[in-house]
């Protein structure tokens, strides 16, 4: 009885004794908890990743979620699409207040406010006043039938003039992919991988047909862990996928369909976080990355005028209620399963969570899980949690 009294009081302590929960431990309870089948969490910091968490399965049971797991990153695209953008901007071939009739062939426009320009800055910000409806997924039409006004395509705008109201809206996220194939002459896959995933020695695509490594896409699961999705249904799905230029038809690309491994889009979000610049490569200029995380309704003379939209440019400037600090990037969520990219300059530090499948549920669009995690980073960051 005094062997087990004395043992009991040896726990007790552990915790004081500096045995407290690791930061593992505190990720793998935070998935637990939320029902995730799969997940990666990095967090970067100065330019280097700093940890990295591997959880649950990949696919197969017996196969686990590594450092080499694509998943899925849902409309974390649409942030990263952003880099290509204003890659073209930096080099003078987009501005961003000219209305994006010049850049097509056919002219776009709210039916109801024939003459206010529709704009790449609105576009970016979602303030375009394209309605955040889902006609455009069925893709039956192409993009000039969905934009022109002339068309039967008042449902896919609001009764507001462009520029004036935010409203997010996925069909936004396409159009960015449209653009870079019309101003650089490449499909956008082509495009992302001259300037940006070869570069940086990344494999990525916005289809799975297009990876190097189809040993290691991550299957699709619903929060009671069920399997929705084998690698193998997606690519048999996007078999039909064409790496062409087609911008007309190609806008449902960069809505959405990125696959990329974690560590790798720590990588392309750090662009975001500093200065444009990682591994030694100037990716973007210094100036455009603080006009990326800039309210687009403050800056003078911009097509943008009100200040309520939650984005810069296709970056989420709102998150001041996760943690004690603000953060940018961009949430994806599709189905089962929500993958996050956020950064924050004053801490020079990234943090990626992808998931395969989990609980979804959300707290003022912020997905409860994401919340979860970015406190445990951030205890991590600032108070130096045990690895």
């Amino acid at each position: 009885m005094k062997k087990l009294i004395l043992l009991l009081c040896i726990i007790s302590l552990l915790p004081v004794m500096g045995l407290s929960e690791s930061l593992d431990d505190k990720f793998a309870h935070t998935l637990a908890k939320y029902n995730t089948s799969g997940a990666a969490i990095v967090i970067m910091r100065g330019g280097e990743i700093e940890y990295e968490y591997y959880y649950g399965r990949q696919g197969r049971k017996s196969e686990k979620v590594t450092e080499n797991t694509h998943f899925h990153n849902a409309s974390v695209a649409k942030m990263i699409t952003v880099l290509g953008v204003m890659k073209l901007y930096d080099e003078g071939k987009i501005e961003l207040d000219k209305n994006i009739s010049e850049y097509f062939n056919f002219p776009v426009s709210n039916p109801r406010f024939r003459d206010v320009p529709v704009t790449i800055r609105q576009i970016m910000s979602h303030t375009s006043s394209i309605s955040g409806n889902s006609k455009y997924a069925s893709r039956k039409h192409d993009l000039e039938w969905l934009l022109t006004p002339d068309r039967d395509s008042n449902s896919q705008w609001r009764k507001w003039a462009p520029g004036t109201k935010y409203e997010y809206a996925n069909l936004n996220g396409g159009i960015l992919g449209s653009i870079i194939e019309r101003i650089s002459g490449m499909s956008v896959d082509n495009y992302m991988k001259k300037e940006f995933f070869e570069p940086l020695n990344i494999d990525a695509a916005y289809s799975t047909t297009l990876l190097n490594d189809k040993e290691n896409i991550s299957w699709k699961f619903n929060s009671k862990g069920e399997i929705v999705e084998t690698a193998k249904q997606m690519l048999k799905r996007n078999e039909s996928y064409e790496n062409t230029c087609d911008y007309k038809n190609s806008y449902y690309k960069t809505v959405g369909g990125l696959r990329v491994r974690a560590k790798d889009l720590a990588r392309l979000t750090y662009i975001l976080c500093k200065d444009g610049s990682i591994d030694g490569i100037e990716f973007l200029k210094p100036e455009t990355v603080k006009l990326i995380r800039t309210n687009q309704g403050e800056i003078a003379n911009s097509s943008v005028t009100t200040i309520d939209s939650k984005y810069g440019l296709n970056v989420d400037i709102s998150l001041d209620d996760m943690t004690p600090v603000k953060w940018y990037g961009h949430q994806g969520t599709l189905g089962t399963f929500v993958c996050n990219a956020y950064f924050n300059p004053e801490l020079d530090s990234v943090v990626v969570l992808l998931t395969n499948g989990c609980n979804m549920k959300k707290n003022n669009y912020v997905c409860n899980i994401s919340r979860a995690v970015m406190n445990v980073a951030y205890e991590y960051l600032t108070e130096g949690l045990a690895l």
